[in-house]
């Protein structure tokens, strides 16, 4: 929606809900008539079509951003490098182990990489191009 934003046209709509916080509440606010669009995570999206299909059923996908990495896992910053790197090899190993395979299934897993941080650069991008668009904070 952002490239139909301007500077002499600021909003595309009456009023601008948020932040919702929760996926379930975005869609919800869509449902309800609350809100007529909302950004939903295509992950979020893709678990609501495998576990709430009848939810889903009562919204329709306008419009895409560009492909963007899945949000990382994180730990906190007080884990030691020797936790951190231990659980971050469990991660990337799972998808090997077959008790797993039904529970990865059911979160629509493939797998865990190894990211760096400018694997996230996209997000970056985006956020200035919202900013350049004059596009509110709404955190």
């Amino acid at each position: 929606m952002l490239r139909y934003r301007r500077l002499d046209r600021p909003t595309l709509s009456t009023r601008v809900l948020g932040p919702l916080g929760r996926q379930l509440l975005a869609i919800d606010s869509v449902i309800e008539g609350k809100a007529d669009v909302a950004p939903i995570d295509g992950y979020a999206l893709d678990l609501l079509r495998r576990h709430d299909a009848g939810r889903v059923a009562r919204v329709r996908v306008v419009a895409t951003t560009a492909a963007a990495p899945s949000p990382p896992v994180v730990a906190s910053a007080r884990t030691s490098p020797a936790a951190r790197e231990r659980t971050s090899e469990v991660l990337c190993a799972v998808h090997t182990a077959p008790e797993m395979n039904a529970t990865l299934d059911e979160l629509l897993i493939e797998r865990f990489v190894r990211v760096a941080p400018e694997d996230f650069d996209v997000f970056l991008e985006l956020q200035r191009a919202a900013e350049d668009a004059g596009y509110p904070d709404l955190a």
